[in-house]
């Protein structure tokens, strides 16, 4: 059974997850993936920017879910999204 406790927590690791990414980033650590947290902080895109990007095929994602799971994780490939930001005219 899932439990205001059992959400605050899943929400907890995920958010010091997506630290943990930021900073391997910032110790000079490249991850080939990133979760779509971690993403958007390193980025400075909103997650439906993201989004709509992954849509338009701008930038690459995986989702990785359990067979007949509705739920999963979105994966951005790190590669994919530094070359869309290289690549935006500003």
């Amino acid at each position: 059974m899932v439990t205001a406790s059992t959400k605050r927590d899943e929400s907890g690791a995920r958010l010091a997850l997506a630290r943990f990414q930021t900073l391997e980033l910032i110790q000079g650590i490249k991850p080939v993936w990133l979760r779509m947290p971690a993403a958007s902080r390193i980025s400075g895109l909103s997650r439906t920017f993201l989004f709509e990007q992954i849509v338009l095929g701008t930038i690459v994602s995986k989702h990785i879910k359990k067979p007949g799971k509705t739920k999963g994780v979105r994966l951005i490939n790190y590669d994919s999204l530094i070359a869309f930001i290289e690549g935006m005219e500003g």
